[in-house]
């Protein structure tokens, strides 16, 4: 098996490559099908081994069958469609290189029984530059394409299929330049980049396209540092106030680099279960089910790229929860695996597991560990006002991960900001009033949140009784575990502020406050 980065493609290989038009308007044309777990291996081994290549096998196909198929060609181009049985036609690629392999086993099917497999059982294999996948491959989900699917319906016999009829083939030239044509741009625009590849600059466009994002206010600071520890491997912590854009950062990371986010809360109810998986009750029967580190992985594996998001992981009982992930992350990224134990207990279950379970089966080799895709990351958040809380994780878990600090913006760009949303400058400036003032009585809460309260001012009418309600709705439950001398200050600032709905929900939320005022005027 010779990888694409080791060997020069031939001048007429070049020539078929650059020129897909006239590539296909002259190729010889087959269809290899398959079922939906072979394909997905196949496309999958595109996306985390070979950038944009992909292989399809023939069992116990004899050199001779093969001589008289011609489909082994040196002077035009062969283009073989991806069917997948029940589905239709998903993709179309170039055959790029042939291959005899006795010696090795590649499929999964072959990786898993290697006890009854005299050598290979594909032992022909032959790769293919994939020059059009449907769209519906890059969701995790095949469907064929219609009118593809429609045109070639008549093929739908196991193997691989020589299509011969003319009037077949023009129309299939016709919609394939098509199709391809549109895979280019959709491409170029959506793929997967990898980690090494990100830059400040990627992540400042998708902030400043995308109207969702039109009250971020990143210093490049930061996002320098983001990008750097990116790079590194490790999973990321991303540690500040609520509102301070972490989990928005978070998805324009995942954004930028065309990845899927996976994103999950954390809680005190997290097991094992949760974070990596086991066995859980479904109707009457148990059966396994993946956790958010494996669903994630599956992703990436799938979809070429994925990012675990895990807010506010805090809240998770460590030792409960976290106890396998010291396993599955070791200290260096490139001890990063999913162990022998958990892949056998999987096994385990039999046809009792989820369909990560089965996916994470078919990519092991039944005797190693799994490695973990090294483009794969986990970003964590975890919202403090006492940075000193942040030890509360403990120094296994802290080890693994690279911290980053969020802070807010300068007081001008809030101000901006403020300003900016409810246009009337004298509640605008009443909002930064109330920041200001709770920042100066040591407690910060992140710009994410004000902007929140803006917006609902702005609804409500743009007047005090409108900021009473916003605060109302948006500030007063964020004060939850601060110590009674905080919560009494700001209390105060409510009533001072004329707040009085505010400072009644206040007194709901939090009635140790109540409690203390009285004893102490006792």
């Amino acid at each position: 098996m010779a990888y694409y980065k080791a060997v020069k493609p031939s001048k007429k290989l070049e020539e078929w490559l650059n020129d897909l038009t006239s590539t296909i308007n002259k190729a010889d044309f087959w269809i290899a099908l398959g079922d939906e777990n072979n394909w997905n291996w196949s496309l999958a081994y595109s996306k985390i081994f070979e950038d944009g290549y992909t292989y399809w096998g023939l069992k116990r196909f004899s050199l001779e069958n093969l001589a008289r198929t011609s489909f082994i060609k040196k002077d035009e181009p062969t283009i073989v469609l991806f069917r997948v049985i029940g589905k239709g036609i998903i993709g179309a690629g170039i055959v790029t290189q042939y291959e005899i392999d006795y010696l090795n086993l590649f499929w999964p099917t072959e990786k898993q029984n290697p006890e009854v497999s005299d050598g290979s059982k594909y032992y022909f294999r032959f790769k293919m530059k994939i020059i059009w996948l449907h769209e519906s491959v890059n969701s995790g989900s095949l469907q064929g394409d219609p009118e593809l699917s429609e045109l070639l319906s008549s093929y739908k016999r196991a193997g691989l299929k020589h299509i011969k009829k003319l009037e077949i083939i023009s129309k299939l030239r016709s919609i394939l330049i098509d199709r391809v044509q549109v895979y280019q741009r959709y491409e170029k625009l959506f793929k997967p980049i990898k980690v090494t590849e990100l830059t400040i600059d990627k992540i400042k466009d998708i902030i400043q396209r995308d109207n969702r994002y039109q009250n971020i206010k990143v210093d490049d600071g930061l996002l320098k540092e983001l990008v750097n520890a990116l790079k590194l491997g490790k999973p990321l912590l991303l540690v500040g106030p609520p509102g301070t854009g972490k989990t928005t950062l978070a998805q324009i990371i995942a954004e930028a680099l065309n990845y899927k986010l996976v994103s999950k809360t954390a809680s005190s109810d997290w097991s094992r279960i949760d974070l990596i998986g086991g066995p859980v009750l479904k109707g009457q029967e148990v059966y396994w089910r993946s956790g958010a580190i494996l669903e994630a992985i599956c992703e990436h594996m799938k979809s070429g790229g994925a990012i675990l998001l895990i807010d506010e992981i805090n809240r998770a009982n460590i030792e409960r929860a976290f106890g396998e992930f010291f396993t599955i992350f070791g200290d260096m990224p490139e001890n990063r695996r999913v162990p022998v134990s958990l892949l056998q207990e999987i096994k385990w279950w039999g046809d009792k597991i989820d369909d990560c379970g089965r996916y994470l089966l078919e990519w092991w080799d039944g005797q190693s560990d799994l490695e973990i895709p090294e483009d794969f990351r986990i970003i964590a958040t975890m919202n403090v006002y006492d940075r000193r809380y942040l030890f509360s994780l403990g120094y296994a878990l802290l080890r693994r991960f690279i911290v980053i600090n969020f802070e807010n913006p300068k007081d001008d760009d809030i101000q901006a900001v403020l300003k900016g949303i409810v246009q009337e400058n004298n509640i605008a400036n009443n909002i930064f009033d109330l920041y200001n003032k709770i920042k100066k009585s040591g407690l910060e809460i992140g710009i994410g949140l004000w902007v929140d309260i803006a917006k609902i001012v702005k609804a409500f009418g743009s007047d005090i009784n409108a900021l009473d309600k916003a605060v109302k709705m948006i500030l007063v439950p964020q004060f939850e575990g601060l110590a009674l001398s905080t919560l009494k200050e700001v209390k105060k600032l409510l009533k001072e502020k004329g707040l009085n709905e505010s400072a009644e929900f206040f007194n709901q939320l939090y009635p140790e406050v109540a409690e203390l005022e009285s004893t102490t005027k006792q």
